[in-house]
This record gives structure tokens, C-alpha cells and sequence, in this order.
């Protein structure tokens, strides 16, 4: 089961052809660090006018901390706790109009590749592989132009909005159950972790990655030698 049809891709999702899957890249010999379900700290954006549109970088931010805590515990050389307002500010100064226009999921993984904060992404399109992704304890990355953001502040579960209006947000999620898929928003604690319907998530989300953290770059580089 795919994401949504291109026809109604929003701005945040910029499908690539040239996105690495993850049934492909997993195919070679890689163990992936394990990363509990949530450690991750909420660097809370409550959609300030400079963070408005910065949701795809905190959530990222808040993901790669959490990797960073589970490196850190078991290498001499630790790395220092990233801010996503920083992330932001150097983005705006290279292009300014993300203040009003945003970023896109693959722009704002781009970003933290080339800064070396992860090591790459994989796209995952099925429930089989998100799941399987989630069970080898990495994190889904994925947007929505749908959400009823009042539902998951107040009620915590995320319900399709009534009345048709748009509004893109860039979430993570990782951990699930046989009816839901859990999330981790950037709006502060209350409004932190959230759960979505498994059909939901399919059919109103868009492109869904799984992202490899920093540990992984050895990993990566042999499977750029052995890919044709």
C-alpha cells in the first residue's frame, strides 16, 4: 500500500525516484542501535512567527539528540546536543523565504546528512515495512496536509479534519500496535505523543522514511559500492 497519489502531494513531500528503499538497503548485514520509544526530548516550536514552519526540523533535531544520548553512552568522543532553533536560523540565512513557504521532508533530511548528524534515509511504503522498521528500532518520518490538530492536543489520537482545510505538519513516529501507530509531535509535552489510525496513516500521510542515524556511515558506504 503506497502514499498518497502525486496529484495531491502538498509542499512539504517532494517524492524522488532515487530514494533508497528499505527492503533494498536492509537486504545486506546491518544491525541498527537500538533507540527506546520515547526518549526523545520535545524542543518545543509552538509555531512562534520565526518557527512556524520549522516543525521538520525539530522533529528531526529531537530524533537525532535521541541518537546522539544512546551514542554518547557507549563512545569517548561525545557529541554535543544539537538545537533545532539553530538548525533554523541557518537554513533562513540561506534561504529566507522558508520563514513563509517552509521546507520539504527531503530538503530538511538533506540538511542533517550533509551536517553529518544521520547517516541517510530509507523510503518505507508498506505497513509490513514500517512496522519492520519500528521492530529494528528506527523512527518514521513522514507529513500530512489532513491532521485535526485540536484532536491530538486535547484527545492525543490524530482524526481527519471536517473541514477541508489544509494544513502541512511534519511528525515522527515510533512505536505501534495492531490499531494505531504512535507519534511524537514538537508542541511541548501536552501536546507531545499522539496515536493515528493505521488507515489513516496509509492513505493521508505522505512519503514515509525511516532514518538511519549517524552510527551508520560505514554501513551506507558499502552499500554505495555494492549498488548497481
Amino acid at each position: 500500500m503506497d502514499t498518497l497519489p502525486p496529484e495531491v502531494q502538498f509542499l512539504i513531500d517532494e517524492p524522488r525516484d532515487t530514494d533508497w528503499e528499505f527492503e533494498e538497503f536492509f537486504g545486506s548485514e546491518v544491525k541498527p542501535k537500538p533507540i527506546p520509544f520515547p526518549i526523545i526530548e520535545i524542543q518545543n516550536q509552538w509555531a512562534q512567527p520565526l518557527t512556524k514552519m520549522a516543525c521538520g526540523q525539530y522533529w528531526l533535531v529531537q530524533l537525532i539528540n535521541a541518537q546522539d544520548k544512546i551514542y554518547n553512552a557507549i563512545n569517548k568522543n561525545p557529541k554535543p546536543e544539537i538545537q533545532a532553533i539553530d538548525c533554523w536560523r541557518e537554513i533562513l540565512a540561506g534561504n529566507p523565504n522558508a520563514e513563509t513557504m517552509g521546507t520539504t521532508l527531503q530538503s530538511n533530511l538533506d540538511y542533517h546528512r550533509r551536517k553529518g548528524n544521520i547517516s541517510g534515509y530509507l523510503k518505507v511504503s508498506t505497513k509490513e515495512q514500517i512496522m519492520q522498521a519500528i521492530d529494528m528500532n528506527q523512527y518514521i518520518y513522514t507529513g500530512s496536509q489532513t491532521g485535526d490538530w485540536v484532536s491530538v492536543r486535547n484527545e492525543h489520537i490524530y482524526k481527519l479534519r471536517t473541514d477541508h482545510k489544509i494544513v502541512g505538519h511534519i511528525t515522527g513516529y515510533g512505536k505501534y500496535d495492531d490499531e494505531f501507530i504512535f507519534g511524537i509531535n514538537s508542541y511541548g509535552k501536552n501536546n507531545g505523543i499522539f496515536k493515528v489510525p493505521w488507515d489513516i496513516f496509509l492513505w493521508h500521510f505522505f512519503t514515509k522514511y525511516c532514518i538511519l542515524d549517524s552510527g551508520m556511515t560505514e554501513a551506507i558506504a558499502k552499500y554505495r559500492l555494492t549498488r548497481k
